[in-house]
């Protein structure tokens, strides 16, 4: 797995994670992960590290008896709570990298949402540019009530940010280049 580490380093892929587990214990239907780290720079917390997590979906996913994994950072500088996974969570984050896998080779359509306002292409996405027009030309003869409304609502928003977002661009341009437009 890789990381691309944004625009500043996208000349270079770092891996996110190499090797393999420094440990894992099985017992009947638990498991352990140990990973050692002997630098004095801190590591991710065993519930928020990347590379552990991974390494508890691969030893449930080796092993269908396992139905829980605990994983353990051990350091002599520094102390770790250890984060224990149960099966669900596991098969959950195995079915999410499942669905990122197979829309490698096919990634669909974007689809609109809450998430628009964290995308940097959200300025030239077509599934946003539909969902604001969508919203912006509502014919609307009565206002609607219950989850219509609620999804209208939704479209507005997203709308109002994508609208926001572009007068902030113009905004920049006519300070860089007053006579721009």
């Amino acid at each position: 797995m890789y990381d691309s580490g944004g625009a500043e380093r996208a000349a270079s892929i770092r891996p996110l994670l190499t090797g393999k587990p420094d440990e894992i214990l099985k017992a009947r239907s638990r498991a352990a992960v140990l990973d050692l780290k002997y630098g004095r720079r801190r590591v991710a917390d065993p519930g928020d590290n990347v590379q552990l997590s991974i390494y508890a979906l691969l030893a449930v996913r080796s092993d269908e008896e396992i139905q829980e994994v605990t994983c353990q950072v051990l350091s002599p500088y520094f102390d770790f709570e250890p984060f224990t996974y149960g099966r669900a969570e596991l098969d959950h984050l195995y079915e999410s990298v499942q669905i990122v896998i197979n829309s490698l080779s096919d990634p669909g359509e974007p689809v609109p949402g809450a998430h628009c306002q964290f995308c940097p292409a959200r300025l030239i996405c077509p599934a946003a540019r539909n969902g604001a027009e969508k919203a912006a030309l509502a014919k609307v003869a009565q206002l609607p009530s219950g989850e219509p409304a609620a999804d209208l609502l939704r479209q507005i928003r997203r709308a109002n940010a994508l609208f926001k977002e572009i007068e902030s661009y113009y905004r920049r341009l006519l300070e860089r280049e007053p006579g721009a437009m």
